[in-house]
């Protein structure tokens, strides 16, 4: 994700529809696991993917409590490149 700019336009458009599509069958780490998954793995710039994932976690959660949904919790993974562990 740090140097792949696809990549990261797709988490983005992840966060943004999070609580519009269903995930809760796809095979994804959900919002408020993603700081965890940022923790657990090694960046060239720490950081900045600190900012990206801290960001995008904020999005979902402004959507999510405008929409009055709560994020699903499980404790599925990611099978994409930018989420994978």
């Amino acid at each position: 994700m740090e140097s792949d700019q696809d990549a990261l336009l797709e988490f983005l458009e992840l966060a943004i529809t999070w609580h519009e599509l269903e995930y809760s069958k796809a095979n994804l780490i959900p919002p408020d696991h993603w700081m965890a998954f940022v923790e657990r793995h090694r960046w060239t710039n720490p950081a900045r993917v600190e900012r990206i994932f801290s960001l995008a976690t904020d999005v979902v959660m402004t959507a999510e409590r405008a929409a009055g949904h709560r994020p699903e919790r499980t404790h599925r993974r990611d099978s994409a490149a930018c989420l994978q562990q």
